[in-house]
């Protein structure tokens, strides 16, 4: 009785990584395989300083494929569940033949990629949810007497304090999921919100719209409805 073997595969989590870990990655693919293809959805580059050099220092999209023994390295892959419309992002690696060259280097770029897995936006969409259920707490405390008295409806201190950090951790929230991939020196790098300026201005809008809506709707409810 022999067992059958398959082929390795394994979906990743978000990624954090500078220049320095991209070469430690590219060398572990070079260190084991005969050839090493690195490129993105447009091109195939020679080496990462080409990639840099034609795409800029953020990366999107990434294949790094490995022949003898075949590994494959896949970021940002998309799939749509069915009866959904929005994909799942995730990344991938696998083998491409079954041999023991293969697998040893599986389990090894894996428990590296894995060492710098992005920290998880969780938290932040946690604390929006409970800075939200203690906004609604502030206005049901603090209006009793007003309703009661049959007066409007009054938008106190606390409510609005609430509503500001629910907004904060949410944007943060949205704006640190997925990886971030960048073809620049650590110490070359810009901030995390110089890099993001761009997604926090969109998300700080979009959030403050929804908060303003939601406060004048409150306010007619109150005010209407009492």
């Amino acid at each position: 009785m022999e067992p059958i073997r398959h082929t390795k595969t394994a979906r990743l989590p978000s990624l954090r990584m500078y220049r320095e870990e991209l070469d430690q990655l590219v060398a572990l693919f070079q260190k084991s395989c005969a050839a090493v293809t690195i490129s993105d959805n447009k091109n195939r580059y020679e080496s990462l300083e080409e990639m840099k050099a034609t795409i800029g220092p953020k990366i999107k999209n990434l294949d790094i494929r490995g022949e003898k023994p075949g590994l494959h390295f896949l970021l940002n892959q998309k799939e749509f569940a069915p009866g959904s419309s929005t994909p799942a992002i995730f990344n991938e690696l696998r083998t491409e033949e079954i041999t023991d060259e293969a697998e040893a280097l599986f389990f090894k770029v894996k428990e590296f990629l894995l060492s710098h897995q992005r920290p998880t936006n969780i938290p932040f969409l946690i604390s929006a949810i409970v800075f939200l259920i203690s906004a609604l707490v502030f206005d049901t405390f603090h209006n009793l007497g007003t309703f009661a008295a049959g007066q409007p409806h009054h938008i106190s201190a606390g409510l609005v304090i609430c509503i500001v950090l629910s907004l904060v951790c949410g944007v943060f929230g949205v704006v640190i999921n997925g990886n971030n991939i960048l073809l620049e020196s650590r110490l070359n790098s810009p901030s995390f919100f110089v890099r993001n300026r761009e997604d926090f201005a969109r998300h700080a809008v979009t959030a403050a719209i929804s908060g303003i809506i939601g406060l004048i709707f409150g306010w007619f409810v109150g005010h209407f409805l009492k």
